[in-house]
């Protein structure tokens, strides 16, 4: 095939699918582009007769993609963003070798359908790829362009956020292939009904899970978050002092506790909002009231209003007295009224931010690799094990409310993007598993201050699916936004909703969902399948094309038989 042969017909169609997909996600939200955005890209890839051409054009179309949609980053560290959008375009360029390598015409009749499914279980399967590889960066996933219509996201709850990009990519992937056989498009017109009954099946199954919320949803628990809209510096530097972050928590949280018409049961505040509160570091801080005294105003807060507290502070462990010797962990704190405190541990670190590898064991890679960081990057923190012990679980016992305990996990900032994770945070664990996740509520504090742009809609995109996947509610609290709730089906209450720019309080009751999801019982399973059928495609193709030629002479491209 020749179409299109002209290099700048070929940078024309790769723009047009960058800005489809772009104006496809939040906080643009034109969803309907995703259905189609990857056709420019497949006709590409799938008109370069070499694998390595197909590979370099594809890298090409998603380093278009990326150096828009990851701008933001700019602020924080130049060279990381280009450097991120190169990066990530690999995965691009892997999924366009591998679809390279599929036949040209597609077989007719019912098989026809099997080029489309594999074309998009290599985009799916590329996407879990990126997701996994060196702790992965699971940000902008295909499907996440669909929260607008919610009854098309309820597949996540099997497949995870992979089941809607599948889907989305059948979808382009019918359409590039009839463009592909013009004249002979009817040839995929058992294809076509094919897509088109999946994505039948897909509105059907979502309609009934949505339907069904009101009769397995009990009323869970009051909760307020706190967002105080305290931006970051270019390189990380606060804009304001502890002592004001703490007094604005302080000050703000009391007002809203005594203006609310009904108890609260629990009140969240964002990301590494106070300094370090673990009990190391209260006993040898240089400054009591930074700590100590915070500690009991938390405690006296708590107690006063019979409500609980989930926070974001830093914990410094094997701590001698000086910061640069402790082993720092990116934390949230748990305060409830009867005294009692716990804390969870980050896990999933975000790279080149909060973590850099190599400082001591290969230094000259480490000051190579700080070229591309984020700025607080001197400032190393330490991620906790994934093990059942660090996913920590918060009890919540009624307040004054009286409402029926619950329990919490809080995934912190970035984490809310890993599905994988928030999965195993709620995966039924112990005699009769089966029937009780190991929580209710999904407490999420984050901190998004450090950029602009489109990061935070992207972000909160992301963590929608969190909700759907785990059948669970989320309660949201970002220093500057976005802040809010989501219910166990993904929608948000937007009268709900602190933007960026806004500060203040926001207050739901909760609802609390018993249906246990295959995908939290499975995680990744669906992602991991299409990676292994992309694997194995891309050896078939590579095996098929290696074969001696018989007859000395050139061949047509092997179709399916």
């Amino acid at each position: 095939m020749t179409f299109p042969a002209h290099p700048i017909h070929r940078i024309l169609l790769l723009a047009l699918a960058a800005a489809m997909l772009t104006f496809a996600y939040a906080p643009y939200g034109q969803f309907y582009l995703a259905w189609i955005g990857l056709v420019p890209w497949l006709l590409v890839v799938r008109s370069t007769p070499s694998i390595w051409r197909a590979s370099a054009w594809g890298w090409f179309g998603g380093l278009m993609f990326n150096l828009v949609n990851f701008s933001w980053l700019w602020g924080a560290t130049r060279t990381g963003m280009i450097g991120l959008a190169c990066y990530l375009s690999l995965f691009w360029g892997l999924a366009a070798a591998i679809t390279q390598l599929i036949p040209q015409h597609p077989i007719t009749g019912v098989r026809s359908l099997l080029p489309v499914f594999l074309i998009a279980m290599i985009w799916t399967g590329c996407e879990w790829f990126r997701g996994w590889l060196f702790t992965g960066f699971p940000w902008m996933f295909l499907g996440q362009t669909q929260t607008p219509v919610l009854p098309m996201c309820q597949i996540a709850d099997v497949t995870g956020v992979f089941g809607v990009s599948f889907w989305l990519a059948c979808v382009s992937a019918v359409i590039a292939l009839s463009i592909e056989l013009r004249s002979e498009w009817r040839r995929l017109f058992p294809a076509t009904i094919g897509v088109v009954s999946l994505l039948i099946a897909v509105l059907i199954y979502g309609l009934w899970r949505i339907a069904q919320t009101s009769s397995v949803t009990s009323a869970g628990p009051r909760i307020m978050v706190v967002q105080p809209n305290h931006p970051h510096l270019r390189g990380g530097a606060k804009t304001v002092t502890w002592q004001e972050q703490e007094q604005f928590h302080f000050n703000t949280t009391r007002d809203a506790l005594r203006r609310e018409d009904a108890p609260v049961d629990l009140v969240v505040w964002s990301e590494t909002v106070l300094p370090p509160m673990n009990v190391e570091a209260r006993r040898l801080t240089r400054d009591p009231r930074l700590s100590v005294g915070i500690h009991e105003d938390l405690l006296a807060l708590c107690q006063q209003y019979k409500t609980a507290i989930v926070f974001g502070a830093y914990a410094l462990l094997k701590f001698e007295g000086s910061e640069s010797t402790a082993d720092v962990r990116n934390s949230t704190y748990f305060y409830t009224s009867d005294g009692s405190q716990a804390r969870y541990d980050k896990i999933h670190l975000v790279p080149f931010s909060e973590v850099l590898p190599f400082k001591r064991s290969i230094p000259w890679l480490y000051n190579l690799l700080w070229r591309f960081a984020a700025y607080s990057v001197e400032y190393p923190i330490t991620g906790a094990d994934e093990t059942d012990a660090t996913l920590a679980v918060f009890t919540l016992h009624p307040g004054a409310s009286g409402r029926p305990e619950c329990r919490l996990v809080s995934p912190i900032c970035f984490e809310d993007t890993d599905g994988r994770l928030v999965a195993r945070m709620f995966r039924p664990s112990g005699p009769g598993a089966r029937a009780r996740k190991r929580a209710d509520v999904l407490v999420n504090v984050t901190n998004d201050g450090w950029f602009r742009g489109d990061e935070k809609w992207q972000h909160f995109q992301s963590a929608i699916f969190r909700s759907i996947e785990n059948r669970v509610p989320t309660a949201r609290a970002d220093n500057t936004g976005i802040s809010g709730f989501v219910d166990s089906v993904g929608r948000v209450d937007r009268s709900k909703l602190m933007v960026a720019g806004m500060s203040g309080t926001s207050t739901q009751q909760v609802a609390l969902d018993s249906r246990v999801t295959l995908y939290t019982t499975i995680g990744d399973a669906f992602g991991i399948g299409c990676f292994l059928i992309a694997i194995a495609t891309m050896l078939v193709g590579v095996f098929r094309r290696a074969r001696p030629r018989s007859g000395g002479g050139s061949t047509p491209q092997t179709q399916y038989t």
